[in-house]
């Protein structure tokens, strides 16, 4: 959320195997619509999405992951879904806190 967060900033945290199965494309067209509906929301609220590309045990949070990215349709699905992120990203900015991003697109583990 940025350094000095607004006090009612909220903070969605996701956490999943980057798989199609999970819904990841609907999460982000989702969070998207939110954003249009309550554009009073821009520079506030953040959804922090964590995924992982290979299986891994022992998480104490599930980090998401896929072991599949050397298949070509898993291969395109999460190219299309981080290009989402990218525009949402992009898309809604606040100018008055260049620092703050609504979404945090994580591929690395915790």
């Amino acid at each position: 959320m940025g350094e000095n967060p607004p006090p009612d900033g909220k903070m969605f945290f996701s956490v999943e195997r980057f798989d199609y199965t999970k819904g990841i494309k609907e999460k982000l067209a989702a969070y998207r619509r939110y954003f249009e509906k309550y554009p009073s929301r821009i520079g506030k609220d953040v959804l922090y999405q964590v995924y992982k590309f290979e299986e891994v045990e022992d998480f104490m949070v599930q980090v998401a992951v896929t072991n599949r990215r050397s298949v070509r349709t898993y291969e395109v699905y999460q190219d299309t879904c981080m290009d989402m992120a990218k525009k949402i990203n992009a898309d809604f900015r606040d100018p008055a806190r260049p620092e703050w991003r609504p979404l945090v697109f994580q591929t690395e583990g915790l």
